[in-house]
């Protein structure tokens, strides 16, 4: 298992300077864009941002997860796949983009608004066509080929934002940058690929449709995940406003940067497992599972410390409008420790082909979460969304634990009691 961990260790090295980068690359732009411009056009701008999300995750449909096993699996139709995996995109993109902009429009008839979604919506091309060639190389262990494109795609971003703010441009611009510095990072992605394989379009019916058939479990828990995560900001817009986005959003923004190492360690942790079958789960590889359980319980614990001793101080730095979200950010930073851990879990769970498993506990977490943030948030506010979010989550790790232990065999064997 030496080599298997020296690997994943590596692979998640380098898929943590990837995501790392363009992470914190966005965020530094969110939270300049809430200092510059206040928490009622950061709170719109978080609104948008958050349709497009919830939109994107449908609109991939499980492919990414899905993709990632398949080429795992049987690499030698990888050229094949990819290229169907990329026609699906540009369908499903194409009808993301204008469901967003439909479905913002329906929810809160703010013309600024959707002139936003307008533009951020384009970004749901470029994110799905470039997630496609990440799961390639997710899947071969091999995310070190790719660091050069995001790091290019990192400084272009933060580049475009320091001149953004240098020349005081609009709203709208600031929006522009998400989608032109992920374009940056598909050319050069998809050109890395080239070298490897050619790059064509390709749309086999019985290809696709086996793809289709096989993510509508991954697409059904992650679509719930996602609109667990995001529920909150929806809903404060609801039933607060823009303002109270805004507001909310600086304190969930603070908590992202520990998440991009947590969840970078789980998609090397599924490549890794994926490539396993049932007998080469020895108890080596069970006992080295929990210590890097047990590592990364210790590790979110510390950032949740440290998020919840300075979160006056950060919150500070942006501006004093935002002084409310500092007990959100209190909140919202045990959420963190469980995060990481069902990460990690449900890595594991969907490496073993469990899908459906995910999906059931997917959909009773977004139920908690539904019923938790109608009688929160119109009581208690956005601190009532942050409970919400950080007790679904506790809850999640209990339901995830139950079913490793009972339904999952063999991942942890004698290293559980």
């Amino acid at each position: 298992m030496k080599g298997g961990l020296f690997n994943i260790a590596r692979n998640t090295g380098a898929t943590v300077i990837i995501r790392g980068g363009s992470g914190i690359a966005r965020i530094l732009l969110l939270l300049l864009i809430a200092k510059r411009f206040g928490p009622e056009d950061f709170g719109r701008l978080s609104l948008v941002l958050s349709v497009v999300e919830i939109v994107r995750v449908i609109a991939d449909f499980g492919l990414d997860i899905v993709t990632i096993r398949r080429f795992s699996v049987n690499r030698l139709l990888s050229e094949r796949l990819l290229g169907n995996a990329l026609s699906l995109k540009l369908i499903s993109a194409t009808l993301g983009y204008i469901a967003s902009i439909a479905v913002y429009q329906l929810l809160y008839h703010d013309g600024e608004g959707v002139k936003l979604a307008f533009i951020v919506g384009t970004s749901l091309y470029t994110s799905l066509l470039l997630n496609a060639f990440v799961s390639y190389f997710q899947a071969n262990l091999n995310m070190s080929s790719i660091i050069i494109s995001s790091l290019v795609s990192a400084v272009s971003y933060v580049f475009l934002t320091f001149l953004g703010l240098y020349s005081h441009w609009s709203l709208a611009s600031f929006a522009l940058i998400i989608p032109a510095s992920e374009l940056i990072n598909l050319l050069i992605t998809s050109s890395i690929y080239g070298r490897i394989s050619s790059v064509r379009l390709r749309l086999n019916r019985k290809i696709a449709l086996s793809l289709m058939r096989e993510s509508v479990p991954v697409a059904i828990s992650a679509i719930a995940i996602v609109l667990y995560l995001r529920l909150d900001n929806l809903l404060v817009g609801w039933f607060l406003n823009e303002a109270s986005v805004g507001v909310y959003s600086a304190g969930y923004r603070f908590t992202e940067p520990f998440m991009l190492v947590f969840s970078s360690l789980s998609l090397s942790i599924y490549a890794s497992l994926s490539q396993k079958g049932k007998a080469d789960l020895s108890n080596k590889v069970s006992r080295t599972l929990f210590r890097i359980i047990a590592t990364v319980v210790g590790l979110s614990a510390i950032g949740a410390l440290l998020l919840s001793i300075f979160a006056e101080r950060l919150l500070g730095m942006i501006s004093p409008e935002y002084h409310n979200a500092v007990t959100v950010l209190r909140i919202l930073s045990l959420s963190v420790v469980f995060k990481a851990l069902n990460a990690q879990l449900t890595a594991m769970i969907n490496s073993r082909g469990r899908f459906s498993l995910i999906t059931v506990i997917a959909i009773i977490n977004l139920t908690i979460n539904i019923a938790l943030n109608l009688l929160m948030i119109p009581k208690y506010g956005i601190i009532g969304a942050a409970i919400a979010v950080t007790a679904t989550e506790g809850v999640n790790t209990i339901m995830q634990m139950v079913c490793i232990k009972y339904y999952v065999k063999g991942l942890f064997r004698e290293a559980m009691p």
